[in-house]
């Protein structure tokens, strides 16, 4: 009897023993769910965004200094153009009324090649005098004591003349006008100083500046 309680004692023992360890074995640590933010990319900080802005600003800075030296490139270039073609002067005086009032500013195209009634600029004495094409070289200039124009024999009419008049002149007419020079006046006869003066004469072609294009 002694024999069988004791047995009996043993597996029971056992039995405990086995669930203890079956109960062991299936406690595990609690498992952290996996996630994929290993492979997201972290929300942008502030220094990343500041960063960004100042590439922006940096591009548009480039992209706007390129397009100013393009435009002073061209600039100066056109300057340049401009110059060689072109002056600029402005007009002092009465003697072309009423085309050319005093204190309006002319644009020249540069060339010694005129024709007649052009109104051209020309030097003299160190300064620049505007005065119209009368006569080119090779022509014979008539003025009678009334004012009225003839060239080589033939009446000139001339509407932008303020009033015929012989004006201030001290020339013996007619007068020869000599190759590669021109014969000039004023508009405003009564008052301008030009060919018609011996201290002017004809104005020789390399002393044309050239012809007005512009009146501003």
């Amino acid at each position: 009897m002694k024999k069988k309680t004791d047995g009996l004692a043993a597996a029971k023992k056992a039995e405990n023993t086995e669930l203890e360890q079956k109960t062991d074995s299936e406690i595990t640590e609690p498992t952290v769910p996996e996630t994929d933010e290993a492979t997201q990319e972290a929300p942008p900080t502030k220094t990343a965004e500041n960063q960004r802005a100042n590439n922006r600003r940096q591009g548009v800075f480039s992209r706007l200094a390129k397009w100013i030296s393009a435009a002073l490139l061209l600039g100066v270039v056109l300057l340049n153009l401009f110059t060689h073609v072109f002056t600029v002067v402005r007009y002092n005086g009465t003697g072309m009324e009423p085309y050319l009032n005093g204190g309006q500013t002319l644009v020249i195209r540069k060339t010694a090649t005129v024709k007649q009634g052009d109104v051209i600029a020309f030097y003299y004495n160190n300064r620049i005098l505007i005065r119209r094409v009368i006569a080119l070289g090779g022509s014979q200039v008539e003025l009678d004591e009334a004012g009225a124009l003839s060239i080589n024999g033939s009446p000139v009419d001339e509407p932008y003349v303020r009033e015929a008049t012989r004006g201030q002149c001290n020339l013996t007419f007619p007068h020869y006008v000599q190759p590669n020079t021109v014969f000039v006046m004023g508009d405003n006869r009564e008052e301008s100083m030009d060919s018609r003066l011996e201290e002017i004469g004809t104005i020789p072609q390399d002393r044309i500046i050239g012809t007005v294009l512009l009146i501003l």
